[in-house]
């Protein structure tokens, strides 16, 4: 008499795990801009973004509490309220946001970092593309995790399909 040993639970756990570990590395260091998986893995979207494209393109350091570039204030502790569905304070844009949940082209964020990413043009009273400071944009697979997240409703919790293999 054989025994066959179903494997398919074991496959479901180890999906699961790379979805909870959205943008960790096992090999990261103390030092690294991406979470420790044993201590810290992304458990959404957003922390994932704030762990990866906030941090490594030093958002922080001209939208603060202090000096809000842009009026903006990119702090993690109240970067996700100043972002989604906040009015942009950028001249020229019109009635628009920041972030506008579902849908990247009415997002002003999307398109300064698209504009520095894929060096596209922005209207000139928009300023100039992000991240600056000297800094490139971002790369291919992390602005395609902005538009999805932009796309998905751009939500705090949850982590929004597609996105876990790009950051």
């Amino acid at each position: 008499m054989k025994h066959s040993i179903n494997l398919y639970p074991l496959f479901g756990a180890a999906l699961l795990c790379s979805l909870v570990s959205i943008g960790c590395d096992k090999s990261s260091s103390k030092n690294s801009l991406v979470p420790d998986c044993e201590k810290d893995a992304a458990a959404s979207t957003w922390k994932a973004i704030q762990g990866t494209v906030l941090k490594k393109y030093k958002c922080v350091d001209c939208h603060n509490d202090t000096l809000t570039e842009g009026g903006l204030d990119l702090r993690p502790e109240v970067a996700y309220n100043n972002l989604v569905f906040a009015k942009s304070k950028t001249a020229g844009y019109g009635e628009s946001y920041v972030v506008f949940p579902g849908d990247h082209d009415f997002s002003l964020l999307y398109k300064k970092l698209e504009a520095k990413s894929l060096g596209t043009a922005l209207p000139q009273d928009l300023g100039e593309g992000m991240p600056s400071g000297g800094l490139a944009g971002l790369n291919a697979d992390e602005l395609e995790a902005m538009r999805l997240w932009i796309r998905g409703g751009a939500p705090e919790t949850g982590i929004v399909e597609g996105t876990p293999n790009l950051l």
